[in-house]
């Protein structure tokens, strides 16, 4: 394949399936950490820092894109060819050293969160019955028994 030659467009699915999947999954789930761990009267502003690190990871892949010529043609040479490998080869070294870094750090990270001590501040309306199932979205003072 040549330098010019077009990307499938299966390729081109693919790619916004996986990344779109991958927000959906991981963008909840850390909202709802950040909004869980911070102190109540910080939770806004955590939350904000989470938006701020999404605006980071935009800027940095931009700066990537602009590094390795992305937004123009670089040109089909050798000399372009090995500059942007050595780019994306030095991103994936920093890549595994800071994963292997997390996951280092991961269990003291899990033991400073207090997990065993967070519990929600209301129990749900039929919490206490047996074999009731738990109700949401029912407000526990304004629910009546039949």
């Amino acid at each position: 394949m040549g330098v010019n030659a077009a990307t499938p467009v299966v390729f081109i699915f693919l790619i916004y399936l996986l990344h779109t999947t991958g927000e959906l999954c991981l963008s909840p789930v850390g909202l709802s950490a950040m909004n869980r761990l911070a102190p109540k009267h910080m939770a806004s502003l955590i939350m904000g820092a989470w938006f701020f690190a999404t605006a980071g990871g935009n800027f940095v892949a931009g700066l990537i894109a602009s590094a390795t010529g992305s937004g123009g043609h670089a040109g089909g040479t050798d000399m372009a060819k090995g500059y942007v490998l050595e780019i994306y080869t030095t991103i994936g070294f920093v890549a595994l050293g800071v994963g292997v870094l997390v996951m280092m750090i991961a269990p003291l990270v899990k033991r400073l969160m207090h997990l065993d001590t967070l519990k929600d501040d209301q129990e749900l309306a039929g919490y206490e019955e047996v074999g009731e199932a738990q109700t949401v979205g029912i407000h526990p003072e304004r629910e009546t028994r039949s």
